[in-house]
């Protein structure tokens, strides 16, 4: 399973300017086939290329700085409600991994496990809506969990 999404290479995808350190920009995911591409512009750019399944506002970071983009709970929150719909099993494994991490920092919480159609769902509430979620489990194994957490930590630009 390969994702092939690259960190921010800080160039515009639309107008190709190499953003400075300091300079603000909106990174971006859109859907490609059963996948997700990260796409960045630069403020002048932003919202004249394909729509975005999601986005956020960062900045390059300076040379001095380390590199830490934040990405608050409140976009992982809402990217991980986004794709309950989502039939591709791709993008069904980078939500139970999303999930995992959410787990982790508490704005959801396990309540059972389903059984149906030969396949196991985890019901979870979460802190963000009064609806409980339900996620399929994909049966990862740890190296498939971390290499869906290695794409996501490239797609969002953090520390996972």
């Amino acid at each position: 399973m390969s994702w092939e999404i690259e960190k921010s290479a800080e160039i515009c995808c639309r107008c190709n300017r190499q953003l400075e350190p300091g300079d603000d920009f909106v990174a971006t995911l859109v859907e490609e086939g059963e996948s997700f591409a990260r796409r960045d512009y630069c403020n002048e750019c932003w919202g004249q290329g394909q729509p975005a399944f999601s986005f956020w506002r960062t900045r390059v970071p300076t040379k001095e700085q380390k590199q830490k983009t934040f990405v608050d709970d409140d976009m992982l929150t809402n990217l991980f409600l986004r794709l309950a719909d989502c039939a591709e099993p791709l993008k069904r494994k980078f939500r139970f991994v999303l999930m995992l991490i959410l787990m982790r920092k508490r704005l959801v919480k396990y309540e059972k496990t389903i059984r149906r159609d030969g396949e196991e769902f985890w019901r979870m509430s979460c802190k963000a809506t009064d609806e409980p979620q339900e996620v399929w489990d994909p049966k990862l194994d740890e190296l498939q969990i971390q290499e869906v957490s290695g794409e996501l930590s490239s797609v969002l630009n953090m520390e996972i």
